[in-house]
This record gives C-alpha cells, structure tokens and sequence, in this order.
C-alpha cells in the first residue's frame, strides 16, 4: 500500500486501495485474534480503518512538510454503478524499470492519453 500510495501522490492521481486482509480481529481488550466467543474465520477482508488511521489521511496537510495530499478511494470503487464510464476506463499502468534505460524516470509525468509510465524502480522515500 505504502508504494502504491507513493506512485499515487507522484502521478496525481487517487489511489484505489487493495482489499485487505486482516489476520486478527481489531478490539479494544486482549484477545487472541478473536474477540472472545466469536465465529469469524480469520483471515478475513477487513475496513481500511483496521489497519490505518484513515482520518489523518484525510485531513489536509499543509504540502511543504508533509508532501502532496492524495485521494484515495475502497477497493470496491470501480464497481459502483454510479461511477463514470469515462473515469473506469482511465487507467495508467506503471511499469518499474533499470536506472539508465531508456524512458526510465524518478518523476514520472502522465501525459494526457498515456496509458503507461516508467518508473525507476529502488527509489527511496526522499526521491
């Protein structure tokens, strides 16, 4: 998720988060990855909110210090009958690649109507 989130913010366009899947049961109390005298089947798809703390994603930040803000949007996103035609079928596919190659870029740029970019793959954080 942390690189898909990083590929998100560098190419300005929302995320669509993954399913997640989660291997214990989120309580307030000691468990063991089940609330007591439950019937779930672990793994088991969970909420976003299980894992990260989606209210500070949401909040905005002021860009100098923390990076670009992004948009992020659940797994099931594309499913939705009300969502656009036009935006189901904008896609970009980001293919990683060797520094040096050809098109091979730390800052990609999605030009409009691509339907791909290079990225550098191994990049760190500050790059």
């Amino acid at each position: 998720v942390r690189t898909a989130l990083q590929m998100s913010m560098a190419l300005g366009r929302a995320l669509i988060m993954p399913k997640l899947w989660c291997g214990f049961d989120r309580w307030w109390a000691p468990h063991k990855g089940k609330i007591p005298n439950s019937d779930m089947i672990l793994p088991y798809h969970c909420p976003m909110d299980h894992i990260f703390q989606v209210e500070t994603w949401e909040k905005k930040h002021e860009e100098r210090h923390f990076g670009k803000n992004t948009e992020f949007v659940e797994h099931s996103f594309l499913e939705n009958p009300r969502v656009p035609a036009t935006v189901k079928t904008s896609k970009l596919r980001v293919k990683l690649c060797q520094a040096g190659q050809e098109d091979c870029s730390k800052m990609p740029q999605a030009t409009s109507g691509a339907n791909a970019v290079r990225v550098q793959q191994g990049l760190t954080d500050a790059e």
